[in-house]
């Protein structure tokens, strides 16, 4: 054996202890986080799968030549191939191990959920995806008020129709929203499918047209309706904010009453964000002093929450509005 090939010898195990030093700690990473939902969903079944069978027909290959270094090298990345399966299946997720019994279970809804996922990058770059984003904001806020209008329909079919989007009419004429829920529970579905699409980081005209779009769709029937008014404002206020805009806000604080009521709104502040410290949501209002839980861009809808936290803790609570104030030096281009 010559010297070169001792060289590229001692070479190759040192690949295959750095194969696994750097699969340790891209494992590492994802390890103290395999139990978020998020972290699990990020985590391709189907691309694993493809990559562990090619792994697997490339080892066959290696141990029919007997070439028991590069056998090694693919039962490393293998390894890390089955290990980012089980953590992508959500067994480590406390949530989807009540919900799905079994490990193949686990697998099969892990599966669903990518199938539907499976177009987004291709959508995110043809702009399709935001398109699809826009439409379901539309067809939310159509049916508010339990009312789908001819003209809400042919407006949303007609904007859907730019973008070659089929619409399945059966899903399309079915009311998003239950008649038996709170209104509440209906603005936050609405608003939610709203902060969907700015998680895409749209442009400034961009977000404008939407904008303008929203108020079209309200004002499609030629009658606004309270709870079309109600959610508009919220909507418009959520925009801004994303703009850098200058906008009114209503924050909705709960006034304790005694000891009780400072555990109770300690609990409900924590329910949203554990590492909360309450201090930092403390306010000072004549009489003495509250805690902030919701920050709003409309009285109407501030007055809904305030109520709702009234109903359901038995808490004073008020409303109190300031202007959020925008830099100019903090402005960012959109």
């Amino acid at each position: 054996m010559s010297t070169f090939e001792k060289i590229i010898g001692i070479f190759t195990y040192a690949a295959i202890g750095i194969a696994i030093i750097e699969v340790y700690f891209k494992i590492n990473k994802i390890w103290k986080r395999k139990h978020e939902k998020q972290v699990a969903e990020s985590q391709s079944i189907v691309g694993l799968g493809m990559a562990s069978l090619v792994l697997i027909v490339w080892m066959c290959n290696f141990i029919i030549k007997g070439d028991y270094e590069a056998i090694a090298d693919n039962v490393v990345y293998l390894g890390e191939a089955a290990i980012y399966i089980v953590i992508g299946s959500g067994f480590f997720v406390a949530e989807k191990r009540k919900t799905q019994k079994g490990f193949w279970n686990m697998i099969k809804d892990a599966l669903r959920v990518e199938r539907k996922e499976a177009s987004y990058l291709l959508k995110s770059i043809t702009g399709k995806g935001q398109a699809e984003k826009i439409i379901k904001i539309l067809h939310n806020i159509a049916w508010i008020d339990n009312d789908f209008d001819v003209k809400e329909r042919d407006m949303i079919k007609d904007f859907a129709g730019l973008w070659g989007i089929k619409i399945n009419d059966t899903e399309f004429n079915t009311n998003p929203h239950k008649e038996s829920e709170e209104r509440l529970v209906r603005y936050e579905r609405v608003i939610s499918s709203l902060k969907d699409y700015l998680e895409e980081k749209p442009t400034r005209d961009h977000s404008l047209q939407v904008k303008k779009l929203l108020y079209d769709i309200i004002n499609a029937d030629g009658v606004i309706e309270q709870e079309e008014d109600i959610i508009i404002g919220q909507l418009d206020g959520i925009i801004l904010t994303y703009l850098n805009e200058p906008v009114p806000k209503f924050s909705v604080l709960v006034v304790p009453q005694n000891e009780n009521h400072r555990e109770i709104i300690e609990t409900i502040l924590k329910s949203v964000n554990p590492d909360m410290i309450l201090s930092e949501k403390e306010r000072y209002i004549d009489g003495g002093t509250g805690f902030v839980v919701s920050e709003c861009y409309s009285q109407s809808f501030a007055d809904i929450v305030a109520e709702e936290q009234r109903k359901t803790h038995n808490i004073m609570t008020v409303v109190k509005k300031e202007i959020v104030e925008i830099k100019t030096e903090d402005r960012e281009e959109l």
